[in-house]
Order: structure tokens, then C-alpha cells, then sequence
């Protein structure tokens, strides 16, 4: 029952401490682990101070897969964890900046393997367009490029003060210490 590998998006958050992980552990073995551990390629995307309670009191974790289709694992991540977290106005803006950043990031590297599949596809459909008495074939459309339709929706990854529940100015002097810290 060891520890799987953590999803990025859940390694943005605090572990609980020492006695809110024992509460915790106690409680499950009270009344069991109410919450699945939710994983996303074998990483526990939510639920590592679950998983952590339940090695305590040694109850087996029960898992489910993420099911956030083409959504952005690092704001859901956000959403599932900042209300019931107690954070103060400091932490809530220096996540944000981090859950920003990253879910950046995440777009990013998505939208360069959609590119890649669609330049692929192309290349296929081309090849395929025409049969050897001129005519198209039957399977140049199953390979043509992605019309758009299946692009992974463009959102915005900017957790603005408004979603992070916190002033502008607090998150831009989230973003100073960060860029501060980082040099």
C-alpha cells in the first residue's frame, strides 16, 4: 500500500499537518473513507492525505479514475480543494499564482500533442487523398485534420483574484515574491 506517484496538480497543496493527519486517520477508521482517492495515469490527482490515513490505520484506499474528460486537472484540482481548505488571503493569491502557472503550462503541453496529432493526420490524409485511378479515397476523410471541433477548448488558466477570493493587489504581490524567490 505504498504511496503512488502525485499528480503535479496535487503537489501544489500543503500535506496536512502531523495532528490533522491523525484526525483524519481516525476518522476513517471510524467511519470509513467516505471520499475516494482520485487518480489520473496512475497518479493520485486528490486524496493524498486520504491515501496517508489510510496506510495509518492500514484500511486499503479506494480509488476511481478522473473522469475530467478534456478538462484542465489543475483547475479542477483548485476547485476541489480551495473552499475547504483553510487558507489564509497570502496563501489562497501564492496558489493561485502556482495553480496559474501551471495550469499554463498544462495547456501548453496539450495543445502541442493536438498539433502534433492534427500534422500527423494531415500528412496521413494527404497520402491517402487520392486512389491510383484518380479518384478520392473512401479514407481521406477518416485521416483530414481535425476540424476544431475536437481541439481541446482554449480556457483560461488565469485563477483571477475574483476565483481565488482574494484582491488583485494580493495577487500580484504573490507573483513579486515568486518571481523574487525564483532568482
Amino acid at each position: 500500500m505504498k504511496l503512488p506517484p502525485v499528480h503535479p496538480a496535487a503537489m501544489l497543496l500543503p500535506l496536512l499537518d502531523e495532528q490533522a493527519l491523525k484526525s483524519l486517520a481516525e476518522d476513517i477508521k471510524t467511519n470509513g473513507l467516505l471520499d475516494p482517492i482520485v487518480m489520473l495515469d496512475k497518479q493520485i490527482l486528490d486524496g493524498r492525505n486520504r491515501w496517508l490515513a489510510c496506510q495509518m490505520v492500514g484500511i486499503e484506499p479506494r480509488t476511481v479514475e478522473w473522469a475530467g474528460d478534456d478538462g484542465n486537472p489543475f483547475e479542477w484540482v483548485w476547485s476541489k480543494n480551495v473552499e475547504r481548505r483553510h487558507l489564509t488571503t497570502s496563501q489562497r493569491a501564492m496558489f493561485a499564482v502556482d495553480f496559474e502557472e501551471a495550469g499554463e503550462q498544462w495547456e501548453t503541453e496539450q495543445q502541442k500533442i493536438y498539433d502534433r496529432a492534427n500534422e500527423a493526420r494531415s500528412k496521413i490524409a494527404k497520402k491517402r487523398s487520392r486512389s491510383a485511378d484518380g479518384r478520392l479515397s473512401s479514407e481521406a476523410s477518416r485521416d483530414a485534420p481535425l476540424d476544431g471541433k475536437d481541439r481541446p477548448e482554449k480556457k483560461s488558466a488565469s485563477l483571477t483574484a475574483g476565483k481565488a477570493k482574494t484582491s488583485s493587489s494580493s495577487i500580484e504581490r504573490a507573483r513579486r515574491i515568486k518571481k523574487t524567490n525564483s532568482k
